[in-house]
């Protein structure tokens, strides 16, 4: 639209110079007076207006964050803080257990004096964060093979859940951290529990600890930024799922959703077009079925670079520049944050041990490289 309106623009002045060249000054104002007059002034007008318009989406800042571990992480968290920036990261994301928050009941601290030396040196560092607030407490729920992760099946733990949440927000002394609600609540539920994690009964639980939770938080102040979701919009299952819980008010308070968009196989090539189509996808049908425009926080995607999933660092460094140069020109997205900063592990058998942007010992992959660049860009 912009490059058709600016050669429209273009072909209508060349038009106008070369008949003022030959009707002189005289002819050419009544030229002007004529009806090309109109057509001439909305031009200029459109194409200003054009331009304007894409120099604000080129200055769109898109938060390109990474998820981290801090606790498997060898060394003081400044030097951790300071490694994220040495790559342009923005923004990090990390668990902040509920079980380890409230390890007595009724008690709140943080998890260990690190985290707590984590957060609140990451405010001087300007570095954003997003905490999880996340996974069962055994003081209010067991832990079994049905209910792995301990959520919520009950209202009093609902009820704790949300103090814990209130708590947080007291405590996290950071302008700009932002809460995430549970983690994958239909993934992480296992193959063996799917079918429940999928059920009306569990988008209705979900939907009340979202809610409740939220506004604990939101009283605290109503400036902290609430998400939720962590679903993938390639999994139809999942989508049904979460418009459940949307139906049920679960969303009414929060202020984006969160979405983990995870696309890779080793039977075919990684193509990050082909990812953002399910996600324009996901994202036109909220619009449409709820006539909203739910800002949208990729909070976890990447690629194993090891043996078993057949993709070199080559190709995943690719795929990122990829990947961000879609999201750049995609307004509801607010930012990505990339599984994950620093390899788990050294066994390239292991998938787990190899999504990392760095590898265990901190050498920097080409994704590394390219995920710099990338943030400097913005």
């Amino acid at each position: 639209m912009i490059f058709k309106t600016s050669a429209n623009f273009k072909n209508v002045v060349s038009l106008v110079i070369k008949e003022a060249l030959i009707f002189k000054s005289r002819s050419f104002i009544l030229y002007l007076s004529g009806r090309f007059m109109i057509k001439f002034i909305y031009l200029v007008f459109l194409y200003i207006v054009m331009q304007m318009h894409s120099s604000l989406l080129s200055a769109r800042e898109v938060i390109a964050g990474v998820g981290i571990h801090p606790e498997t992480f060898k060394g003081d968290p400044e030097v951790l803080l300071k490694l994220m920036k040495s790559y342009g990261v923005m923004s990090y994301r990390t668990d902040f257990p509920w079980q380890q928050v409230e390890k007595t009941k009724g008690m709140y601290n943080f998890p260990n004096d690190n985290f707590k030396k984590l957060i609140n040196s990451s405010q001087n560092d300007k570095l954003s964060l997003i905490l999880i607030l996340g996974y069962g407490n055994n003081h209010y729920e067991d832990f079994n093979d049905a209910n792995p992760r301990g959520k919520p099946t009950r209202k009093s733990t609902i009820d704790a859940f949300s103090n814990y949440a209130y708590w947080s927000a007291n405590n996290v002394k950071n302008d700009s951290v932002t809460f995430e609600i549970w983690n994958e609540w239909v993934q992480m539920a296992g193959k063996k529990n799917r079918d429940s994690a999928l059920s009306d009964e569990s988008a209705a639980i979900y939907a009340k600890l979202v809610n409740e939770s939220c506004l604990k938080i939101k009283q605290v102040n109503s400036n902290i930024k609430v998400i939720a979701g962590g679903i993938s919009p390639l999994d139809d299952k999942s989508i049904r799922w979460l418009e459940k819980v949307i139906d049920l008010k679960g969303f009414d308070c929060i202020d984006g959703i969160s979405l983990h968009p995870y696309d890779f196989s080793i039977y075919r090539k990684l193509s990050a077009k082909r990812t953002f189509s399910y996600i324009q996808k996901f994202h036109e049908k909220l619009l449409l079925n709820y006539n909203k425009d739910y800002p949208l926080y990729i909070t976890e995607t990447g690629v194993p670079d090891g043996l078993t999933n057949n993709k070199t660092q080559d190709e995943v460094s690719k795929y990122i520049s990829e990947y961000f140069r879609i999201v750049n020109n995609t307004s509801y997205i607010k930012g990505v944050w990339w599984y994950d900063f620093i390899n788990d592990g050294d066994d390239v058998t292991n998938p787990e041990h190899n999504y990392g942007l760095l590898e265990n010992n901190l050498k920097p992959k080409p994704a590394a490289r390219a995920f710099k660049l990338i943030s400097e860009s913005q």
